[in-house]
Parts: structure tokens; C-alpha cells; sequence
């Protein structure tokens, strides 16, 4: 039970990191396990193809909360949008 607690603290430390990266496996997976095993159940189809889409939508809004604070919170309040951004740039 150890081994499961531990890989599981992984996983989810690694799904908060890269929540993008986490969805595309996501979906990789569910499309590969539907193209091994030809399910007949529409509806099984249609909770992956719900899932894969909530996965997809929680992960751009991290990724934009994540824009966001690096943009605006972690830089000076009275600095114009155009040096923050050429500084994130360069």
C-alpha cells in the first residue's frame, strides 16, 4: 500500500506540474485502449470523449493561471505589458 501511496503522491505532483502534458497522455491512452478493444458501448465512448475534453479545459486553465502569475504577479505592478514581455522573451 506503501508503493501505490507513493506513486500515486508522483502522479499528482507531476498531473499539477504539467497539466497539458497529463491530458495528451490522457487522451493518447483512451484513443489507444478504444483502438485495441473495439468497444461497442456508445456511451463508455462518449465518458472518454468527457473526460478527455474536462482534462483538456482544466488543463489550459492551469496553464493560464501559471501565465498569468508569471506576467503579472512576479513582476514590478508599474511596468509596461511590453518590457515584461520582452523580458520573458529574452
Amino acid at each position: 500500500m506503501k508503493h501505490i501511496r507513493r506513486y500515486h503522491r508522483q502522479l499528482r505532483r507531476y498531473v499539477k506540474r504539467n497539466p497539458a502534458r497529463a491530458a495528451g497522455y490522457a487522451s493518447t491512452f483512451t484513443l489507444t485502449i478504444n483502438k485495441m478493444w473495439n468497444f461497442k458501448s456508445l456511451g463508455l465512448i462518449m465518458f472518454f470523449g468527457a473526460l478527455m475534453i474536462g482534462l483538456g479545459e482544466s488543463a489550459q486553465r492551469a496553464e493560464n493561471k501559471k501565465t498569468i502569475a508569471a506576467i503579472y504577479v512576479k513582476n514590478e505592478a508599474n511596468k509596461p505589458d511590453d518590457k515584461i514581455i520582452d523580458s520573458l522573451v529574452d
